[in-house]
Formats: structure tokens, sequence, C-alpha cells
């Protein structure tokens, strides 16, 4: 049963069930859509009560949608700024293969792996504004299908071809060169003819008209060729490579042809995978995959490749394994707000020292008071709110995690670079947000939002 028909029968089955529960209950209970049984209000007859039954669908089709999120493989905990690598197989994707391939007779281990490399969860890049992305450097996905080593894969050839599913399709190898890094895939269809017999093959019209010992004769859409054994011609845009032919006595001879609009294709190492794809091919000695050349780092890209926003996705050809950046995880924050009040810097916000909370602090030479009169000096550590973040100060600066700001206001630097003069929203390593600096700097009035705890996002792989 596929998705669409399981849904709908959920939603059958979960109408049935609450208008017998309605039947039931009658005038004692009303269903919420939470599942609940309640003692019902008093209303009025000509007031509205909403209907139970659209109550529970609209529930279910909320559920359902939770349901058809792709399922995969979630890296997470991630931490803004920190590059992050790694390699999936068949214990994480469940697609991927890892099992055994079978060539001239014998049993040989083959499995698909998955590799990311250079991922970050990057922020104040231009546009990004207060917000993160995720950045994909050009070679930062890579698919390969290995093979073990014991297969000899010079011995692959036309009578030994070895089959296989790359990225998700059925693939001949007929040969592969190590030295030169390539391998020749056969792409055709096979079939067995007779003479007289005729084939209808990509749209193309084909009739064996002769059977030889060395050669055949065909016609193709009514143009007919003269093709010798194990050689490959185009005619009329189909190709037709002779595998072999087998005659009798009897007259009932035999050919066996391959036939496509590209029968053979040989893969050299750097191939793109295709036209304009956004992959290209990595021929090793014992295996064979893809790997991505465009970098996806920046927004407006003029190629399209922006870095990834909540939602977006690159996924290898054929949609085989995809990459979907789930963005930051929500955290509570607090906001602060520093002002100048008679040349000293005074903080409105939650702070919270020992067991003491405070909505306003006060910093004068290098220390923290809770009054405007400096009379009552706190002691203990400040921390913002219920973070792990602890205002410091000395007699230039305030600090903030790697944030400094100095004590007129005018000044304010992120990991010791200078971001007076931005415009943006800016966002720190930790996930503070410092709201417009230009204009904050100009008015000596800086507003900052404070997480609860550390941002981390999630990459989902599927």
């Amino acid at each position: 049963m596929n998705k669409k028909a399981e849904i709908s029968l959920a939603l059958l089955i979960g109408c049935i069930v609450v208008m017998g529960i309605v039947a039931s209950v009658g005038t004692y209970g009303v269903l919420r859509s939470k599942g609940f049984f309640e003692k019902p209000e008093e209303v009025e007859v000509n007031e509205t009560v909403s209907d139970p039954v659209e109550d529970v669908i609209e529930t279910l089709e909320n559920i359902t949608e939770e349901e058809v999120k792709p399922e995969g493989y979630v890296l997470d905990e991630l931490l803004l700024t920190i590059s992050f690598n790694g390699t999936l197989s068949d214990r994480e994707l469940k697609n991927l293969f890892d099992d055994e391939v079978q060539f001239d007779g014998e049993s040989y281990d083959a499995e698909e792996v998955i590799s990311y490399t250079g991922f970050e969860v990057s922020i104040n890049k231009k546009d990004f504004a207060d917000n993160a992305y995720l950045t994909i450097p050009k070679g930062g996905i890579e698919y390969t299908y290995i093979l073990e080593s014991k297969l000899n894969v010079s011995e692959i050839n036309d009578d030994e071809t070895l089959e296989i599913n790359f990225l998700g399709q059925s693939i001949t190898i007929s040969n592969w060169d190590v030295v030169a890094e390539e391998v020749t895939l056969s792409k055709g269809k096979e079939f067995t003819l007779g003479e007289g017999e005729t084939i209808e093959v990509d749209g193309h019209n084909l009739v064996v008209s002769l059977i030889g010992d060395n050669s055949i004769y065909v016609f193709v859409d009514g143009s007919g060729r003269n093709i010798n054994e194990d050689s490959t011609v185009r005619v009329n845009d189909l190709e037709i490579k002779v595998l072999g032919i087998y005659t009798k006595t009897t007259g009932l001879n035999k050919v066996v042809l391959e036939l496509g609009e590209e029968v053979e294709v040989t893969i050299e190492d750097g191939d793109e995978y295709m036209e304009d794809s956004i992959f290209e091919y990595v021929i090793g000695s014992n295996s064979i995959g893809v790997v991505l050349i465009e970098d996806f780092s920046q927004l407006d890209d003029r190629d399209g490749f922006d870095a990834l926003d909540v939602g977006m996705e690159v996924c290898l050809p054929n949609s085989y394994v995809c990459v979907m950046y789930e963005g930051v995880a929500d955290e509570d924050t607090e906001e602060y707000e520093f002002f100048l009040d008679g040349g000293v810097v005074g903080i409105d916000g939650r702070f919270v020292s020992g067991i003491n909370d405070y909505d306003e602090v006060f910093v004068n030479n290098g220390s923290i008071y809770e009054d405007d009169e400096y009379l009552d000096l706190i002691n203990a550590s400040v921390y913002f709110g219920d973070s792990d973040i602890e205002l410091l100060v000395d007699n230039s600066s305030i600090y903030i995690d790697d944030i400094t700001i100095a004590l007129g206001l005018n000044d304010i630097t992120v990991n010791a670079v200078n971001i007076s003069t931005k415009e943006d929203n800016y966002l720190n390593a930790y996930g503070i947000v410092i709201e417009s600096p230009e204009d904050s700097v100009d008015d000596k009035q800086i507003t900052i939002q404070v997480p609860e705890k550390e941002l981390e996002a999630s990459v989902k792989v599927y």
C-alpha cells in the first residue's frame, strides 16, 4: 500500500471511530482534537459548535504531514562555523549496498559509501544577515562504489562483463582500464533474433535480413547495412553491436545484438556524469563513483549554486541520496539593551548572579553594580539569563563570549573582527545576535539577543 493510500485509510478509520464515540457520548462530552473528553460548557442553541469529525480529520492531516517527511540519517548537534566531515554506509543509510557481486562465476564483496567533507553551518557572509546557512565546498559530497580488491577488474571484457547497481541504476561494465582510469559501460539492450525477424527499439524498426558466417545484413527504418561480428555501427541513429553469430546447416541462423541509441560509452576519470551535471566521475583501481564539482557557499550565486537555506537540498544523480539542511534548533532568547547613563553603561535585561536575579545592571570602573548610584556592588559572577555566557568588564570594555563592546558604545568587535560598520544584524558562533551594528554604534545604544544555549544545527541525509 502506498503512502497516499495509507493516509486515506487512516482518515477513514479515524472518522469511523470518532462517529462511534460521539454517538455514545451524547450530551455528556465533547471530543477535542487532542483526544480528551471534557464536560461541555453550556451553549446557546444558536451557537455554532465545531464538528468533532472535522476536528479529528484536521488533526490526522497534521500528523500525516509529519509522517511523510523523508527518513534518513541525521547529523545533529552541529555547531556554527565548525567544519564537519564523515562517511556513511548501509549502517546509516539502508538503501546503500553492502553485499556481494558476481563475476566470472565467483562472488566478491562490494559496498557503496557516501563521504561528506568540509560541510559548515556558516554565518555572516554577504547577505546572510543573522541567518545560518549550510555551505558545501567543491568536492564536499562523494559517492563511491567499492569492489573487493581480489576482483581483478582488468579481466572484465565483452565476454565477462560485471553488472552492478550504480546510483540506483543497473549498469554493465564491459571494460575497466586501470592505467587509463576509464571504464566502458554497455548501455544497450540485448536481443537474439533470427533471419527475417523484426523488432522495434527506441522508436526504430529493425529487420534482420540476412545472417552469414561472419556478418549480418540489417535494415533500420528502411536503411540497409552490413555489419561484421564484434563490430558496432550506427544506422539511422540506432547503434547496433553484433555480439555473436550462430549459423546452422538447418538454416535456423541466429544473431545476438545489443541495440540502443548508445550501446557503449567509455567514461574517463573526471568526465561529467552527464551534460550540465554538478557531479563528475571518479574512477580508481577498484572503485567508481561521482564527486561534487560545484561550490555551494554564497547567496545569489550567478550559477544558482547557493548556500543551503532551511529545507534546501543537494542530491546525487537520480536523487539516489540527498543532503538536506534542517536549520538551527530553536532556543529561548533574552534581549539586552546597552545604553549610556551619565557616561556609564547601563544594561537592561535579565541577569543571574548566584541566587539573585537582576533586570538591570550598571558598569562602572571595571565593576558591575545593581544600581545607578554604584552603591550595591555585585561581587559574584554575573550571567546573561539562564545561559552560560558571563558578563565580564574592565576599565575599557565589556566582554560577552567573543564579543567586545567599548564602554563608550562606539565600537564592537566579534572574534577580533570589527563590525561597527556592518549594516545587517550580526551573528556570533554561539548564536548571539547583535542588531544593526552600524546604527547601534551611531546611536550609542546596542541591542543583542542571547540564546539560553549555544545554537546547534542539523543536516539530514536520506
